[in-house]
C-alpha cells in the first residue's frame, strides 16, 4: 500500500490532482454545526457554495465509473446533497449509518445516526456485493423482527421456497438465499470510536470498521482512494489493511503528523 498526504486547502489541492485519476472518493467533509472555526460558515448557502467548489474538482479527479461517498449531517445534507449533484455526480443512494450513541442535548431528539451520500461520475461500476454480504444470523437493532433467511421487509421471497409474482415481477423460478450471506443494505450500524480507537482531540474520527465496509464495497484491491478531508486518517488506516493505494488532503499540519505515524505503525 503507497500513500501521498497531502497538507493544504482542500479545493487548491485537488488541483494538483490529474483528471479521472481516482476509483473512490471516501471522504467526511465539515458539516456547518458550528463544532469548531473549521465548522462554521455565516449561512448554509455559503456552505453549499463551499461545497461546490471541492465537490467540482473532486468530480474531475473521479474515474468515469468510481464511487464517491460523503458524509454529512441530518441537519445539513440536502445542502451538501444539492452541492454535489450541481458539480456533476449523480446520486446513486444514501446510506444510514446508525450508531446510538450520543447524548441527548437540551430537549432536542437524540442524534443517532449520519446520512452518506453516495454517488457516480457517469457509469457506475458497481458494487462488490459479494465481498460485502451481511450474515444472515446478524440482527440489526434498527431492523428488529426481520425473519432469519430472508430479505427484510420483504416478505415475498422465502430461501425455500418459490418467488411469488410481486407488482410486475413475472420471476416464477426457485429461489434460494446465497449461503455467503444477505445482500448488503443501505443501513450500517457501528458504534463511534471508543477507546484505543478514538483519538483525542478530533470530534468527528469516524470507525475503521466503517471505512473499511465501504472500500471494500466500491473500489478493488491496489485501486486509488481519495479522502479530501483527511482528519486522523481513518481511511489511510483502512486502505493499509485492504491493499489499497490512498492519497489523503488534510489543511491541518498536526493532523498530518498523527496520519503520518498511523500509517507507519
Amino acid at each position: 500500500m503507497s500513500y501521498n498526504i497531502l497538507n493544504g486547502d482542500v479545493v487548491e489541492q485537488l488541483k494538483t490532482l490529474p483528471d479521472s485519476s481516482v476509483d473512490l472518493i471516501c471522504t467526511d467533509p465539515p458539516y456547518n454545526l458550528g463544532m469548531d472555526d473549521w465548522d462554521k460558515w455565516d449561512s448554509n448557502q455559503k456552505f453549499s457554495q463551499w461545497c461546490l467548489e471541492w465537490a467540482t474538482e473532486a468530480c474531475r479527479v473521479l474515474k468515469d465509473d468510481g464511487t464517491i461517498f460523503s458524509f454529512s449531517s441530518n441537519r445539513t445534507y440536502h445542502w451538501m446533497a444539492v452541492a454535489l449533484d450541481t458539480a456533476g455526480f449523480k446520486c446513486k443512494d444514501m446510506i444510514e449509518w446508525i450508531y446510538y450513541s450520543t447524548m441527548p442535548r437540551s430537549n432536542n431528539l437524540k442524534s443517532c445516526h449520519e446520512p452518506i451520500y453516495v454517488g457516480f461520475k457517469k457509469k457506475h461500476r458497481g458494487f462488490n456485493v459479494d465481498d460485502t454480504r451481511i450474515p444472515f444470523d446478524y440482527q440489526y437493532d434498527v431492523l428488529k423482527g426481520a425473519p432469519k433467511g430472508k430479505h427484510p421487509g420483504r416478505q415475498a421471497y422465502g430461501g425455500d421456497g418459490q418467488a411469488k409474482k410481486y407488482d410486475k415481477a413475472l420471476d416464477n423460478k426457485e429461489y434460494k438465499m446465497d449461503e455467503r450471506g444477505r445482500h448488503p443494505f443501505n443501513i450500517v450500524e457501528c458504534k463511534k470510536p471508543r477507546g484505543a480507537e478514538s483519538i483525542k482531540g478530533h470530534q468527528t474520527q469516524k470507525p475503521v470498521e466503517l471505512i473499511k465496509w465501504m472500500v471494500e464495497l466500491a473500489s478493488n484491491p491496489n485501486d486509488v482512494v481519495l479522502d479530501c478531508f483527511a482528519g486522523t486518517g481513518t481511511t489511510g488506516d483502512a486502505c493499509a489493511q485492504l491493499n489499497r493505494q490512498v492519497i489523503l488532503i488534510e489543511q491541518n499540519p498536526e493532523y498530518c503528523d498523527i496520519i503520518e505515524k498511523r500509517l507507519n505503525v
